[in-house]
């Protein structure tokens, strides 16, 4: 989700994947990652719109241990889930995350997964996000709506960080990692695409100079993506409206996924 802002610095999921690394060069004297806490979540929204009375259509994350980054192999560990919010989205928001308000109508709610959720921000040392405070704010307030409390956390906003370096151009996501030639895998232009952007600047932010892959035949879809009817001819019903969304439907928790589960990325070695 690109935003607008700044600010400063201030479990489970399916299984890891595997993630191959390819070396820069570097003239640091330390190995990458050296100096990184020991694990790390990237975090990014999709929402209705901007404004902070605006809902959470989706949440996806990437955690990773950095003592991956020392050798053949980084685990990757994912989230990603979609939810009702509740409300038709913004025409912009809704064309920047694809989601229409047929299929968001006949998800789950966001508190169906918020312990989900804050299981796997605080299972990591450090939280990422690019304009935190916007993410954490839509974050908190989902939370509270669902009974829940935003866990403590250790975070740092790559957009806050990218800034400090006073580089031409604006400092968007997608306008940071052109400006540090970090290329978006043309398989990921959703919202975990952009959770993998933000862990990969963050890494190159902090002198990391291995460049990560994600194999191009996986995709992280939404793990609860609930099955959705042909939608009706003419204009769609309003909400709640009876038989919205089909009674006996099975939402899918990541509690649910067996060890295992899910797409599991080929080891690879350094190139």
């Amino acid at each position: 989700m690109s935003a607008p802002g700044d600010v400063a610095d201030s479990a489970n999921a399916p299984a890891d994947r595997v993630a191959a690394s390819e070396p820069q060069p570097s003239d640091a004297s330390q190995p990458s990652g050296a100096l990184l806490p020991a694990s790390i979540v990237a975090l990014d929204i999709e929402t209705t719109g901007q404004h902070s009375t605006d809902r959470l259509v989706s949440v996806a994350a990437v955690r990773i241990e950095t003592a991956g980054l020392r050798s053949d192999r980084m685990r990757v560990r994912p989230l990603h889930l979609i939810f009702d919010p509740g409300r038709k989205c913004d025409p912009a928001a809704e064309a920047a995350h694809g989601y229409d308000d047929w299929l968001l109508r006949h998800q789950g709610e966001f508190g169906e997964f918020a312990d989900d959720i804050v299981g796997f921000l605080s299972s990591a040392d450090r939280v990422v996000a690019h304009n935190c405070a916007l993410k954490m704010g839509f974050l908190g307030r989902e939370l509270t709506r669902a009974g829940r409390r935003l866990p403590f956390m250790t975070t740092s906003c790559t957009m806050a960080t990218y800034r400090e370096l006073n580089l031409n151009g604006g400092a968007s996501l997608d306008a940071a990692c052109r400006q540090l030639e970090i290329e978006r895998p043309s398989h990921l232009g959703d919202t975990f695409g952009d959770a993998w952007l933000t862990l990969c600047l963050y890494l190159r932010l902090n002198d990391v100079t291995e460049h990560f892959d994600l194999p191009a035949d996986v995709v992280v879809p939404p793990t609860n993506l609930r099955e959705v009817p042909p939608p009706p001819s003419g204009a769609l019903p309003p909400r709640g409206a009876p038989g919205l969304p089909a009674a006996g439907w099975r939402t899918v928790r990541l509690s649910d996924l067996q060890p295992g589960a899910g797409l599991d990325l080929p080891e690879q070695k350094r190139a």
